[in-house]
């Protein structure tokens, strides 16, 4: 499953707040560096390379990602200077998508 929204919704708080709470989620915006494409990486370090943001997501690697729903929130293909890869990207694809809707004003 993948979280959609506008910039600003707050999908990565979402996301670690779901595998706080023991769900299998997978963060993509922190290992890449990214606070969306409105805010880009103001106020982060430089983006990590290619090998270490695949080594990021692998870190959780105890978990059987294929055999329990995972959620996580959607990215185009490439992130800045990080893209993900083939495999992964072709199940997003399939994923369904939950759309997080806020008032403007939030």
């Amino acid at each position: 499953m993948l979280l959609g929204s506008q910039t600003g919704a707050e999908k990565t708080e979402l996301v670690q707040a779901l595998a706080s709470a023991g769900a299998q989620a997978v963060d993509l915006a922190d290992p890449a560096q990214q606070r969306g494409s409105a805010f880009g990486n103001i106020g982060l370090g430089d983006q990590p390379t290619q090998q270490n943001f695949e080594n990021g997501l692998a870190q959780p690697g105890s978990q059987d990602y294929r055999t329990f729903p995972v959620g996580c929130n959607t990215k185009s293909r490439g992130i800045r200077q990080i893209t993900i890869l083939q495999p992964v990207w072709e199940q997003m694809l399939l994923a369904p998508t939950v759309e997080i809707k806020l008032p403007q004003t939030e």
